[in-house]
């Protein structure tokens, strides 16, 4: 079939290519959408293919979203097609569902761009170059247009383009035949999904290097990416710092899956996490922030944020030496420990299965982005039961009820705890109540379609099916880190070890975990760097 569209080249001699999966939005891949591509789905299992085979090379991974600023003009878009793709607009989502969660898998950066080629978006085109890339491999949507336009451009970016031709897909089979003809004829590279992932180079495993000399020093190494994280790394950057901040979660952290941020200071309309987390993210990007799918072995930018895990955290005379998960190491004069929370144990019987089959959910994020009527549940929504009687668990009934969901709130109490307007927004919300009731069990229906669950003997109703499940049982403080430097639990953002700071809900062992209060802490810990660095033992 691709005979004819072939380049003249092997692709097996590039050593450090990068993915780049362009605009698989709601827009073309949603069938309920107008401008549903319905050759999409035959293309979908090779797009996430690519994305598995890149992430386990240790090659960088970029998905790009289509969505124009308010105000843009919208260039030949609009006087083309005349519809701007906005913000608000639901369609501009990544695609619900497998999509969705890979675009959310750490190492992968998903960013905006407002006109065809994806090397518009600067953070994409910083993302490869600090993965020092000599390739771009496209896949996505659509073939004649995006697609194009980004291969013809990556050579202004040093880059060679390799289009997959079973992986990229257009409105008609004309115009994709077309493009890749024209591509083939001397602008890129066509290949298959197979020839591309045989071709990627094999992970390369991390340099040898020794305890006293790692590559890079930072004034400030932030440990996390919610927003104690950011605010911490945003108020140092604002002060000339070099900072690297270390997070394995996208930047805002469970922020982004609350439903609604009311109590911020203000912002008297309030604002969905996921549209704080985004504005912080791009507040930052604006102060400089690079986002780095893995350390380089270079020099690091003044402002870096990398994917990655700290997996451990030697203290030095003047500084501290941080291991990543890769194995390579940065030296910093101070940190700052923004680690924020994790669930509590789940002890109900079962939950582990239906968690590793992807019904079981602890937090909002891992839930699909679209839970309507015709999406992986026949003709009805998804039913989505969530266990808890706290604030976490009414947001995250009402995130799923704005999904399309039909929810559950199941609790043990005979009404569901927190403040007054997110119980007014619950009782409005259509979300079914289900006081007095104990989950005791769960186990995947015989089809593996739906989850069985079982509650005590009080409830009103004593098991049910549910497509997903969601524990919000309480969250406790992350300590792994300061309880391998033999430090108690920390309690003030001097944390009386010197260079050693804390922020966030990592300072909270049960109340007070607040937005404002977290993004205080980690400006406060920027701004008290210069006595960090002195023996805060002595200064407290």
């Amino acid at each position: 079939m691709l005979a004819h569209s072939r380049g003249r080249r092997p692709i097996d001699d590039l050593t450090r290519p990068g993915l780049v999966v362009v605009d698989t939005q709601s827009l073309f891949c949603d069938p309920a959408s107008p401008a549903f591509l319905s050759s999409w789905p035959s293309i979908a299992p090779r797009v996430l293919a690519l994305v598995d085979a890149f992430l386990a090379a240790g090659r960088p991974v970029c998905f790009s979203r289509h969505i124009h600023p308010r105000g843009d003009p919208g260039g030949l878009i609009e006087r083309f097609f005349g519809r701007l793709q906005q913000a608000n607009d639901p369609l501009v989502q990544l695609l619900g569902g497998d999509l969705l969660r890979y675009s959310r898998r750490p190492g992968v950066l998903v960013a905006d761009k407002s006109r065809h080629s994806v090397f518009t978006a600067r953070e994409i085109c910083a993302h490869l170059t600090a993965a020092r890339c000599d390739a771009v491999v496209l896949a996505g949507v659509q073939t004649h247009l995006c697609v194009l336009a980004s291969a013809l451009d990556a050579p202004h970016h040093g880059l060679v383009p390799v289009v997959v031709a079973d992986a990229v897909t257009a409105r008609h089979a004309r115009d994709h035949e077309a493009a890749l003809r024209v591509l083939a004829s001397g602008h890129a590279h066509v290949a298959t999904a197979e020839e591309a992932s045989a071709a990627l180079p094999p992970r390369p495993t991390a340099p040898a290097q020794s305890d006293g000399a790692p590559p890079e020093t930072v004034e400030l190494l932030v440990v996390g990416a919610g927003p104690a994280g950011l605010s911490c790394g945003l108020q140092a950057a604002r002060d000339s710092r070099r900072v690297l901040i270390v997070g394995d979660e996208p930047p805002g952290g469970l922020l982004r899956a609350a439903w609604r941020v009311e109590n911020y200071p203000g912002i008297p309309q309030g604002i969905s996490g996921a549209m704080f987390a985004a504005n912080l993210e791009a507040q930052c990007k604006l102060f400089g922030m690079t986002p780095l799918s893995a350390l380089p072995c270079g020099a690091l930018p003044p402002f870096a944020l990398v994917t990655a895990r700290v997996a451990a955290l030697e203290p030095r005379e003047d500084s501290f030496v941080a291991r990543l998960t890769d194995g390579r190491r940065v030296r910093a004069r101070a940190v700052v420990l923004a680690t924020g929370t994790t669930p509590v144990p789940c002890e109900i019987n079962g939950f582990e299965a239906i968690r590793r089959a992807g019904r079981g959910h602890r937090d909002a994020r891992t839930l699909p982005g679209d839970l309507s009527a015709g999406r992986g549940c026949g003709a009805r929504p998804a039913r989505v039961l969530v266990v808890g009687g706290g604030e976490g668990a009414m947001d995250a009934a009402l995130a799923a009820a704005e999904r399309g969901a039909t929810v559950t709130l199941a609790f043990r109490r005979d009404t569901p705890g927190g403040s007054a307007t997110l119980r007014r927004a619950l009782f409005a919300s259509g979300v079914a109540l289900a006081p007095e009731s104990a989950l005791t069990g769960v186990d995947l229906t015989s089809d593996g379609g739906a989850v069985h669950a079982r509650f005590n003997r009080h409830s009103a109703n004593p098991c049910g099916e549910f497509e997903h499940i969601l524990i919000c049982i309480g969250r406790q403080p992350n300590l792994e880190l300061p309880a391998a430097l033999g430090l108690p639990p920390p309690r003030d953002v001097l944390t009386g070890r010197p260079g050693l700071l804390a922020a966030g809900d990592l300072l909270r062992p049960t109340t007070g975990r607040y937005l404002a209060a977290a993004c205080g802490d980690g400006q406060r810990a920027a701004a008290l760097l210069p006595r960090a660095w002195l023996a805060c033992s002595k200064a407290l």
